[in-house]
């Protein structure tokens, strides 16, 4: 992509700041990046448990789940929920964006914060320690990356976020305001244990 800037009056009164944040955002939309590639997992949905799941991906994309869902109603979070109130989520249709902070802070954050913030059927968290700085989950799908790719990102929220065949109850509510008062940390025993 080429991208040609032209300052139509003086740019003596911006900020430095505001010309670094503009070029690095205009960096990161305009530069290559290696392609992700979604990876499929199916799982068959309705499968509530009160304990602890051992998920075979990291952050998990499906499979056994609490009986309480995360909130999702463009909800950001900023602490580590419970993954198995985040694949409820999945299977009533949500993305769930995680990122790992010691890797993923300022500008790159706050992109991942205005894809979520305020749409339906979304919610970001941090994750630590997961393989890739950022991740999108949908139920039985999910996107690695290496660095931010806000396209990449955006493609896959359009694709899988309340998708009918992919999600088991796409549509379902994603409003659950006593998870959204007192989100579970992971290691945190059910609501309903």
């Amino acid at each position: 992509m080429f991208v040609r800037l032209r300052c139509v009056t003086s740019c003596a009164g911006v900020p430095a700041a505001a010309l670094t944040v503009l070029v690095a955002v205009l960096a990161t939309a305009c530069s290559p990046s290696p392609a992700a590639e979604v990876v499929e997992t199916p799982y068959a949905g309705g499968q509530h448990t009160t304990t602890s799941v051992d998920y075979p991906q990291t952050p998990p994309v499906g499979g056994p789940h609490d009986p309480q869902w995360a909130d999702c109603t463009g909800t950001v979070y900023p602490a580590p929920i419970r993954p198995e109130n985040a694949v409820h989520s999945l299977e009533h249709g949500a993305v769930w964006i995680t990122y790992d902070p010691d890797r993923v802070d300022g500008d790159d954050l706050a992109v991942l914060v205005g894809l979520v913030e305020g749409q339906q059927a979304t919610m970001l968290s941090p994750y630590p320690d997961q393989p890739t700085p950022i991740s999108l989950q949908a139920w039985g799908h999910q996107l690695a990356l290496e660095e931010l790719d806000a396209g990449a990102a955006e493609d896959f929220l359009t694709t899988y976020r309340l998708a009918p065949d992919v999600a088991p109850e796409p549509g379902a509510s994603c409003e659950m305001p006593a998870f959204l008062d007192a989100p579970l940390a992971p290691g945190d025993p059910s609501a309903y244990a």
